[in-house]
């Protein structure tokens, strides 16, 4: 992620702050992809298996071939995380983490 945000963006520093509206444009496309094709926005819920979800989509679909539904999962990983903090010395907002 440092990487990508520091060189490729050409911000100083990576932070969470920087990814979250992308994020939220992302997930909000596909919110309005699903609503306006008539696609099911199906959030897994805890243990639930998917392919099972996914059995019976597909045995009340209509048609040889399409989108049967847009699945949301969340799913564990380890981030960092940046905090804001302010340096006394140079009395500015400095990354941390």
């Amino acid at each position: 992620m440092g990487y990508f945000w520091t060189h490729h963006r050409g911000h100083r520093f990576a932070s969470t702050a920087l990814m979250a509206p992308k994020t939220g444009a992302f997930v909000s496309s596909i919110e309005q992809f699903a609503k306006d094709e008539g696609i099911d926005l199906v959030a897994f819920k805890k243990h639930q298996r998917k392919d099972d979800v996914a059995k019976e989509y597909l045995e009340k679909f209509p048609r040889e071939e399409g989108v049967l539904f847009i699945g949301k999962a969340q799913e564990k990983t380890r981030v960092v995380r940046t905090a804001k903090r302010r340096n006394r010395t140079r009395d500015r907002p400095t990354p941390g983490w």
